[in-house]
């Protein structure tokens, strides 16, 4: 046995009759088997091969031999989301669960529970959750990410490339340069541009993607125009006047502070 095979083996079953005991262990060596091939445990992850190494009780799987996929899926949740703000990590944490719940239940399949393990960024499911606009976007994404037997078994709809909204770049069209000033004016204002009212005034017209791209970039510019500006009036404000790097520090201190407001955190 090599260093790697020694280092994977899972312990004996134990805590039943020996009839109980073999049977128990033939149970977990086919469903291995089944699973991982040749490799063995190697082949899984850290924390499956925890958990397998600690279920050394005959009847846990000689109860659970009908659904050990499910049983272990109880016994090792998913990973906690990632990355972004606590807003998104909730927003991604609920599309997740969403999704599992609708597709497979407590009966995740080995190929799928071993990607949603690795797709722990929150930003990757709250973009994905809307992807191209179409139906199932977030299904097609995660399905992406999965074996080719899973994703089969997951019959998710096939479209056409996506056809675009206009002709050229958003930066050209008249909709990114609108949704690129309205965005620059709030966050220049208040620092950031989520404060925005949309709805106050028309609508602006044009394709989403241009509006989506124009008001990220005019309340990330904005946002910087306020900081620079807010450290002036810091250090305009005191009798011993702070560095500038001292301003700044305190001006993105008191931005924190609201877009945790904005966040809902207080």
């Amino acid at each position: 046995m090599t260093e790697r095979q020694r280092s994977t083996a899972l312990p004996p079953i134990s805590g039943g009759s020996p009839r109980q005991v073999s049977w128990a262990s033939d149970i977990r060596e086919r469903y291995v088997r089944a699973r991982w091939g040749g490799r063995g445990t190697g082949a899984a992850d850290d924390a499956t091969r925890a958990v397998l190494a600690r279920l050394t009780s005959a009847r846990w799987w000689i109860d659970n031999r009908d659904r050990i996929d499910a049983a272990l899926a109880e016994r090792n949740p998913l990973p906690a989301m990632t990355g972004g703000t606590e807003q998104a990590r909730r927003a991604a944490t609920r599309i997740r669960a969403e999704l599992v719940g609708k597709r497979w239940g407590n009966a995740i399949p080995p190929g799928v529970l071993d990607a949603l393990r690795r797709l722990t960024d929150a930003e990757w499911w709250v973009r994905n959750a809307v992807g191209d606009g179409r139906p199932q976007a977030i299904d097609r994404a995660v399905g992406a990410e999965v074996p080719e037997h899973d994703r089969r078994q997951m019959a998710l709809p096939t479209y056409g490339p996506p056809k675009p909204a206009h002709t050229g770049r958003c930066e050209d069209q008249p909709a990114y340069a609108a949704a690129f000033a309205k965005a620059l004016n709030a966050a220049s204002r208040s620092g950031d541009s989520r404060s925005l009212q949309w709805d106050d005034g028309p609508r602006l017209p044009g394709a989403s993607c241009c509006l989506s791209l124009g008001s990220t970039l005019g309340g990330r510019e904005g946002k910087r125009r306020w900081l620079e500006n807010r450290a002036a009036e810091i250090r305009r404000g005191r009798f011993r006047r702070p560095t500038i790097e001292q301003a700044r520090a305190q001006a993105r201190t008191e931005l924190a502070r609201f877009e945790r407001n904005l966040d809902g955190w207080g």
